[in-house]
């Protein structure tokens, strides 16, 4: 089955070391001789004319077929294209390419002929098209020809030379697609043809065993690798190829994260056990000052207290200078009275006469000062107990001040202790968070040490 695709922009020929003398042992092996290009080369005329049903009947056994018939019409989904579009240009392939085995006998089937085999083995690739349908089809290729020769050329003794002669060339033909094919499935999955060698008579194919070197390597070091063995000297042998150098590439970043990870866990460890000294340090002194809120809390309850036993007293001490007030104010009513009788009793010493009146006089004029006297200490006493009250108006006023603000500093006391013991739980959350944080950096040290870097 010859599929169509774009044609190869590199020198096949050239990429697989293949030169005239590699192919001249090729055709040596399945006896293709300069007498097979002269029998074939004299058909070029008959085939011309039978190569339209050859390909005709050829596609319409493909497309009878199953499996290949799927195929073929998944290929012309891809395409966009129906299936009968898809086929006449499949066909026109295939006429081609019976056409070019009878002309690549001018040529000795050489390396311009052999090119075009390598690039149909390149496209199978690109297509992904198992062998069984492809090296499958020669058989009936075969079949076909021998039909139209037999019956084009009944009888002639030349017909099973001839189809001798294709057959080997479908041989020959058949070694090319599946070096292609190998070769390209091999490049595609990232391994380099490079540095594989050749000489005149040998190619690249003869060589593969070193692509398998390489495959077996990569798994050598794939396996060190899941060992966790990134130090194996085995790791530093460098596979040529993109899969190659992807896989060094790998490597060498997975040992990079790793070497990160195992610093970012040390750090994370140390930085573990600050955090827990710090905590416990934090904790102690959040206890001490839950002690100290407590006992503050204790002393303003009691100054509190005395606050208000003091705040009573001045209060009765205020009741008192009002009671002493009322006493003034009844001495002061005695004293006026006693003054009222002073001067009654001058107004009748004057009337009497004799010592009697003198004597009647002196006592009046000693109650009158007694009177005077007591009327001066009562207005001194007054002023006191005004004093007196005033101030132990302003002292209660003073000590009603101080009571708010007691009250406000036991409700900040109180806010204080209760943020202490909110404190003292987060810390114990922080601890435990501390723990765990240790127990995943030891975790995390477990599971990087299963890699061996140094």
């Amino acid at each position: 089955m010859e599929l169509t695709g774009a044609p190869s922009p590199e020198n096949l020929i050239a990429k697989y070391g293949m030169t005239n003398g590699s192919l001249a042992l090729r055709k040596e092996f399945v006896r293709l001789s300069k007498d097979s290009a002269v029998l074939l080369s004299e058909k070029i005329p008959w085939i011309e004319n039978v190569a339209p049903a050859f390909a005709s009947e050829f596609y319409e056994w493909q497309c009878t077929f199953g499996r290949t018939r799927d195929f073929l019409s998944s290929i012309a989904r891809k395409k966009g294209v129906p299936l009968a579009d898809l086929r006449v240009g499949l066909e026109s392939a295939q006429q081609q390419y019976i056409k070019d085995i009878f002309y690549g006998s001018k040529e000795d089937w050489g390396e311009s002929y052999y090119e075009k085999r390598l690039i149909a083995g390149q496209i199978n690739a690109g297509f992904s098209l198992p062998f069984k349908w492809s090296l499958g089809t020669y058989p009936e290729m075969y079949r076909i020809l021998r039909e139209f020769l037999n019956r084009d050329f009944p009888g002639d003794d030349r017909n099973p030379l001839i189809l001798e002669t294709i057959n080997r060339v479908f041989y020959y033909d058949s070694i090319a697609v599946c070096d292609s094919f190998l070769l390209e499935f091999l490049q595609q999955m990232g391994l380099s043809l490079d540095h594989i060698p050749h000489e005149f008579e040998s190619d690249k194919t003869e060589f593969l065993y070193i692509l398998k070197e390489d495959l077996a390597l990569l798994q050598e070091q794939a396996q060190a690798i899941a060992g966790g063995s990134l130090n194996d000297p085995i790791l530093e042998k460098k596979v040529p190829g993109i899969l190659g150098a992807a896989f060094t590439s790998m490597t060498e970043k997975l040992t990079e994260i790793i070497t990160q990870v195992s610093h970012a866990g040390s750090s994370l460890a140390a930085a573990a056990t600050q955090l827990s000294v710090t905590t416990e340090q934090m904790g102690n002194a959040i206890a001490e000052i839950a002690i100290n809120a407590e006992n503050a809390s204790g002393i303003i309850e009691k100054t509190l207290d005395k606050t208000k036993n003091a705040k009573g007293t001045i209060g009765q001490l205020g009741d008192s200078s009002l009671n002493i007030g009322e006493v003034v104010d009844a001495i002061r009513r005695i004293t006026n009275e006693t003054k009222v009788l002073a001067l009654n009793a001058t107004i009748e010493a004057a009337r009497a006469a004799g010592d009697a009146g003198r004597g009647f006089a002196v006592v009046a004029q000693q109650v009158k000062e007694l009177s005077n006297a007591t009327a001066s200490a009562t207005t001194d006493i007054s002023k006191t107990v005004d004093s007196i009250q005033v101030d132990a108006q302003t002292t209660v006023g003073g000590i009603r001040d101080i009571k708010i603000n007691i009250e406000k500093l036991s409700d900040v006391s109180t806010l204080i202790l209760s943020s202490v013991n909110q404190q003292t739980l987060a810390t114990k959350n922080t601890v435990q968070a501390t723990s765990e944080l240790s127990k995943m950096a030891e975790e995390l040290h477990e599971i990087v040490s299963f890699f061996k870097i140094k």
